[in-house]
């Protein structure tokens, strides 16, 4: 044990950025017990492990370790966790060579895959609960904010270059509009057809 002090009381009318005299009072402090890492008299550290068990901990620790014990504890309900990963991982680059090399929807295939990459990463946690992606669902998904950004980015990058050399091509932006109510109130009468149940969401996401 260590000793320090507790603040119980401070001097009145003392303000920030206030002018300090030397021997003024600008508190009280009362002796309080702390605990401290150091070790007591006459104790012995533990001894170190092993070079063994050092290796075996470092293996034990590894994500390659995590996917051989997930897919061997229980296959029939834990091989999603080890090697279903892998597959998804193996699906992430397949996304990402697709974007890179071949050109093909980088715009939609990297951030997916690396997304998707990401996320199964073995033992990181990151999508699970208080990880990084995780909260980003929290914050960007479940508020509805991230759709907004991408309509807006993807109206930003917009070419109206062709529009406004032919003004009559707006036509087809308003028939655009027309053709997405058709489409939510299409969705909405098929709720007539028994064994179809569409809410007011399902419709708008067709």
């Amino acid at each position: 044990m260590a000793q320090a002090g507790k603040v119980i009381a401070i001097r009145d009318g003392l303000e920030s950025s206030a002018t300090l005299n030397p021997g003024d009072i600008i508190a009280e402090f009362q002796p309080a017990l702390v605990n401290h890492d150091s070790l007591p008299n006459g104790s012995k550290p533990e001894p170190l492990p092993s070079w063994g068990e050092a290796l075996y901990g470092l293996w034990t620790s590894t994500g390659i370790y995590d996917i051989i014990h997930q897919t061997s504890a229980n296959f029939s309900e834990t091989w999603l966790l080890g090697l279903g990963k892998v597959l998804m991982m193996m699906v992430a680059l397949l996304l990402i060579y697709l974007a890179i090399v071949k050109e093909f929807e980088p715009l939609l295939l990297l951030p997916i895959g690396f997304g998707a990459l990401l996320a199964n990463i073995p033992v990181a946690g990151i999508s699970a609960p208080g990880g990084l992606q995780w909260m980003i669902y929290q914050v960007g998904i479940e508020s509805g904010v991230f759709p907004l950004l991408i309509f807006m980015s993807v109206g930003a990058m917009t070419d109206f270059g062709p529009m406004i050399a032919n003004p009559k091509l707006s036509l087809l932006g308003g028939a655009a509009q027309l053709g997405i109510f058709t489409a939510l109130l299409g969705a909405l009468l098929l709720n007539f057809v028994p064994g179809i149940e569409f809410n007011i969401k399902d419709a708008a996401s067709i």
